[in-house]
């Protein structure tokens, strides 16, 4: 749904100063049923962003689920 968001976003024309321009956004996301934390699950969806901002801007990055060690269940 977010790509589909993205895309219709994109289309949009908007004006200011008398001139027409369009814009594109990136987002990054992270699955709440994998993540305990809110600040961890905030911080995930972050780091995803910032992937896609990186890897050439305009798309969706959903993150992949956290790698849970042994010492997590501790």
């Amino acid at each position: 749904m977010l790509d589909a968001i993205r895309q219709d976003f994109s289309q949009l024309r908007h004006l200011a100063d008398g001139k027409e321009f369009s814009t594109t956004f990136s987002c990054g996301g992270a699955d709440v049923a994998n993540f305990s934390d809110a600040t961890k699950l905030c911080d995930t969806a972050d780091k995803a962003l910032y992937q896609a901002k990186h890897a050439g801007r305009n798309r969706v990055l959903l993150a992949d689920a956290p790698v849970v060690s042994g010492a997590d269940f501790v």
